[in-house]
């Protein structure tokens, strides 16, 4: 099954916040959901059955319960126990049987973290992420773990800037605005057509600018050009000289 575009995730997204929560999200809740969706599961794309290799349509890496259909897959996250190493794990991901059931899942699972409904509301990325990895009552972790060598701060950041690295390809696909707080302060260190950084790198780790957009999780347009989607992945990857 081919990845959704921006364009067909962003209806699915529209269809399923309907279905969990009776309404039509606003932009700003729709913008982030599906940066979310694009950065936990590359749209249900990206954990496949082990057995038949069928995509579990997964968009938010959630967890199966006991009885639910489920794919084995490895994952990471920082060892608490030991600041700056990783655990590898075996984790049963939820399999759905379609895109709108992966994606409704993964909403229900993001609107039960306090506070990232509010921040969803009013596209506040920054908080939208510390509240997705502050854990609930009860738990250890939050719904994402970040990397180890970064502080709780900086990963909180790092998924903060991610998402607003999303929702621009998102906003660019769809032809809307970026209304999300933090979108401004970003666009204002992303202006490549005057940054002279940009002369600078015409490799990118042996790879050249459109390999390097081809290649990106983030879901970057292969055009050859440093527009501020990818100035976004570089400057959140550290690439830039």
């Amino acid at each position: 099954m081919p990845r959704l575009s921006h364009t067909e995730a962003a209806d699915v997204v529209r269809f399923a916040w309907q279905q969990v929560t009776g309404r039509t999200p606003n932009r700003n809740e729709r913008q982030l959901v599906q940066a979310m969706g694009l950065l936990e599961g590359v749209y249900g794309s990206a954990l496949h059955d082990e057995v038949d290799g069928s995509a579990s349509l997964n968009w938010g890496a959630v967890l199966a319960l006991p009885g639910e259909p489920y794919i084995i897959s490895r994952d990471t996250r920082p060892d608490p126990a030991n600041p700056g190493e990783t655990i590898t794990y075996e984790a049963h991901f939820r399999k759905y049987p379609s895109h709108a059931d992966g994606c409704a899942g993964m909403t229900r699972v993001i609107l039960k973290y306090p506070g990232a409904a509010e921040a969803a509301r009013v596209g506040d990325a920054h908080a939208f992420a510390l509240a997705l990895y502050t854990p609930r009552p009860g738990r250890k972790i939050g719904y994402f773990a970040g990397m180890a060598k970064d502080t709780p701060a900086q990963r909180v950041s790092r998924r903060a800037h991610s998402l607003l690295c999303g929702i621009v390809g998102i906003a660019k696909a769809c032809k809307e605005d970026v209304l999300a707080h933090g979108s401004h302060e970003l666009f204002a260190t992303v202006n490549a057509n005057k940054d002279p950084r940009v002369n600078m790198i015409p490799e990118l780790g042996g790879k050249s600018v459109k390999d390097y957009q081809a290649d990106h999780w983030i879901g970057l347009t292969a055009d050859g050009i440093v527009g501020p989607a990818t100035w976004s992945a570089l400057l959140l990857e550290g690439k830039p000289a």
